[in-house]
């Protein structure tokens, strides 16, 4: 062995590089889908017209259940539970459902931009900065509310109130 050492290892030393320890393989984590996404395996039994007959259909309903004021497009992109409302809120790109009248009727509307200012962490208040698109001349461009746990991201039928990440700037 003390040959083997003499007469190989420490000449290697001088043309390779001595490592500082011995290599480590550590495995990775899997690959995992995400609810709802399509493997591979379900796609091959799909016929592409099929498929897009199925789209059609399902966005379809999904424009009719918006129209009734039941769920929309961004509610399934949305965190399960709610922001904590402190400091860490300031910045945040919120949304929250409005009531807007017009002549011929009431209509529910979505009024995004973002927190300023954590009011009351113990009681849920924060002051919003609103987008010019929502707000009139006579009135402030902030706003102060209550994010009631109990309204974030609205699975059924919406409700004045009700508020949720802005996600589409």
């Amino acid at each position: 062995m003390f040959e083997h050492l003499v007469e190989t290892v420490i000449p290697l030393s001088d043309t390779e590089q001595v490592p500082d320890g011995p290599p480590i393989n550590v495995p990775k984590p899997p690959v995992v889908n995400d609810l709802g996404t399509a493997t591979a395996d379900s796609m091959q039994h799909l016929p592409a017209e099929k498929e897009q007959e199925m789209r059609q259909k399902a966005d379809e309903r999904r424009d009719e259940l918006e129209s009734q004021g039941i769920g929309d497009r961004f509610m399934m992109w949305q965190k399960t539970s709610a922001q904590k409302v402190d400091d860490s809120l300031i910045g945040f790109k919120i949304e929250m459902l409005f009531n807007y009248s017009t002549d011929e009727e009431e209509v529910l509307v979505w009024c995004n931009n973002g927190v300023v200012k954590a009011v009351a962490a113990r009681s849920r208040n924060v002051e919003i900065e609103w987008d010019d698109d929502f707000v009139s001349v006579r009135e402030p461009k902030t706003s102060k509310h209550k994010l009631v746990e109990g309204k974030w991201n609205p699975r059924g039928e919406q409700r004045v109130s009700s508020w949720r990440q802005y996600l589409t700037k």
